[in-house]
C-alpha cells in the first residue's frame, strides 16, 4: 500500500515538474520558471520524505507563486492549470489515510455483569495467628463446586 502511495506521488511530481518545464512558447517566461522549478524540486523532495503536514504546506507555496506569475503574465492560464492540477493531485495522492475506528453500536452500549461465577478450587489456607490480636481468627470459608465448607 506504501509503495503505492510512493509511486502515485512520484508520478504526480513528474507532472508538477512538466508542468513548470517551457514546452510552447509563451506557456511560462524564463523568468518565471527560475521561481518555480525551485519550489517544484522542493515539493519533489518533501514529497519522498513522506511527511504529509509538509506537503501541504510547500504545495500552497507553489500555487501561491503560480497564482502570481499569472497575474504578472509571466505565466499562461492553461500553464496555471497544469501546473496547479498537477499539485491537487499529489496532495490526493500522497494524503494519509486513517482506517476507521469502531464505533460502539447500541446493544453494546453498557457492558452485561455475567451471572455465572466461575469457582475457583483453592488449596485450604491456613489462618496466620497474630500475637498483636486479642480476638480469634475469623474462620475461613472456602467453596468447592458450588458448595461452602466451613
Amino acid at each position: 500500500m506504501r509503495r503505492r502511495a510512493l509511486a502515485a506521488v512520484g508520478m504526480a511530481t513528474v507532472a508538477l515538474a512538466a508542468g513548470c518545464s517551457s514546452g510552447q512558447p509563451g506557456d511560462l517566461t524564463a523568468a518565471a520558471e527560475r521561481v518555480l522549478v525551485p519550489k517544484v524540486q522542493q515539493v519533489r523532495e518533501v514529497a519522498a520524505t513522506g511527511n504529509y503536514t509538509r506537503l501541504k504546506q510547500v504545495v500552497r507555496q507553489l500555487e501561491t507563486l503560480v497564482r502570481r506569475e499569472v497575474a504578472d503574465k509571466q505565466v499562461s492560464q492553461s500553464r496555471a492549470n497544469a501546473i496547479l492540477d498537477a499539485a491537487d493531485t499529489l496532495l490526493t495522492d500522497a494524503q494519509p489515510t486513517s482506517s476507521p475506528s469502531p464505533t460502539p453500536s447500541e446493544s453494546s452500549a453498557s457492558p452485561t455483569p455475567s451471572e455465572t461465577p466461575s469457582p475457583t478450587p483453592s488449596s485450604t489456607p491456613s489462618p496466620t495467628p497474630s500475637a498483636s490480636s486479642s480476638s480469634p481468627a475469623p474462620g475461613t470459608t472456602i467453596t468447592i463446586g458450588g458448595i461452602q465448607h466451613s
